[in-house]
């Protein structure tokens, strides 16, 4: 007997598959004009499906659906839509156009715009690509008017017209110049990337303040900007620790008044209250659960939300709220080995053995599919199954 072949997606195909159905269901949502060009990062974190948490982990911050006609959708509602597939109708009229006298021309224009649009449907636009398309586009209206040409009159250009034209050439010289600053607010903003992934957090917010003094307005400068603060204020302790947080609340709230349905930064208002808890400011405790609680409305599916709601609960003994959220995260992500091993320590401490071993025989198979799944960090996951291990083992004894 022949064994049957299964085809299985995964990875970034999978990831891109449930971004196209959150985009769909954004679409949805606001079905006229969409949500906005470039708010689709703060429109879809409610339309996310929970798999999108698994596969591609909290830190995935889609502003993009990696599906053009999706983007369309998403960014410009079905009015952008219709536009859209107006466009490319056009399009395949010039190519028809043209075939009448040139069907080489025409076939390998035809192809090109095609091989763009497929490629559109699993990508986004990018500079390298697009400048082609375009590049490709003019060529084509090039030969359109060469074949249309008996129709159309010599048009001597007088003084209006240039006027005109010097106007248009004026926007176009302060576009380009208006560039600049951005161009170079990235420059710094890379430099603040390479140095807080190398631990230089110093440095790292160095360079964000100055990108954001180029560009005072673009979130990811003070995403960056702001998990710097936040690892100064952890490393921190007394009056300095205070300072560092004070400063990271002032990034994050000016942050905020830019995004204000971003979760990512109440997340990291309520690690910062959670910190300054545990220095021993009680009242700040309260305050951590009103901005993770306020971080989950805006974005359900955010684990790491849950997770350090878990941890605070912890350190106030309140055992069945830190239970909750651990479930929580178990059922958007049921193979959080972490969240598995916490239940399993936690049942154990209350003594009731059933369920902490079933959790720790789940921790000793959710830990390989994560090795699996993250190689980077096999390490660390197998570190975790031996543990997981090590208690199922203790309970055949």
């Amino acid at each position: 007997e022949k064994k049957e072949k299964k085809v299985s997606i995964g990875g970034t195909a999978l990831e891109r598959l449930y971004l196209w159905q959150a985009g769909i269901r954004t679409t949805l949502a606001y079905p006229l004009f969409g949500c906005g060009i470039e708010a689709m990062r703060l429109a879809y974190p409610k339309y996310e499906p929970k798999e999108l948490e698994v596969i591609g982990g909290h830190n995935v911050k889609a502003d993009r659906s990696h599906n053009e006609t999706i983007d369309m959708g998403v960014t410009r509602g079905i009015t952008g839509l219709f536009i859209y597939f107006w466009f490319w109708l056009a399009i395949g009229w010039v190519v028809l156009k043209i075939r009448k006298k040139d069907k080489l021309m025409a076939g390998g224009l035809g192809a090109g715009f095609l091989a763009y649009f497929l490629q559109g449907q699993f990508n986004f636009s990018m500079v390298s690509y697009t400048t082609t398309f375009w590049t490709l586009l003019g060529l084509a209206a090039v030969l359109l008017i060469k074949e249309e040409r008996a129709k159309i009159q010599r048009v001597s250009i007088g003084s209006r017209r240039w006027m005109g034209l010097g106007v248009v050439s004026l926007f176009i010289a302060l576009g380009l110049i208006s560039i600049i600053p951005v161009y170079t607010a990235d420059t710094h903003f890379k430099k603040a990337i390479s140095a807080k992934e190398s631990g230089q957090f110093d440095n790292a917010i160095l360079y964000s303040e100055k990108a954001l003094s180029y560009h005072p307005k673009e979130v990811y400068y003070y995403e960056t900007l702001c998990e710097s603060l936040f690892m100064k204020a952890q490393a921190s302790s007394g009056q300095k620790q205070r300072e560092w947080a004070d400063k990271c609340f002032t990034a994050a709230h000016k942050a905020l008044a830019i995004t204000p349905t971003n979760g990512f930064f109440y997340n990291l208002l309520g690690g910062l209250h959670t910190i300054l808890y545990l220095a021993g400011d009680k009242k700040e405790g309260e305050l951590a659960i009103k901005e993770y609680r306020y971080a989950l409305e805006l974005m359900p599916i955010f684990t790491e939300a849950y997770l350090n709601l878990a941890i605070l609960y912890k350190q106030q003994g309140k055992i069945d709220e830190m239970i909750d959220c651990y479930q929580k995260i178990i059922d958007i992500n049921p193979n959080h080995t972490f969240s598995l091993i916490s239940l399993g320590d936690i049942y154990l401490s209350l003594k009731r053995p059933v369920e902490a071993l079933k959790q720790y025989e789940m921790a000793s198979k959710s830990a390989k599919v994560e090795m699996e799944r993250y190689p980077e960090e096999k390490e660390r996951f197998s570190s975790m199954k031996g543990y997981a291990d090590a208690m199922v083992s203790n309970f055949s004894r």
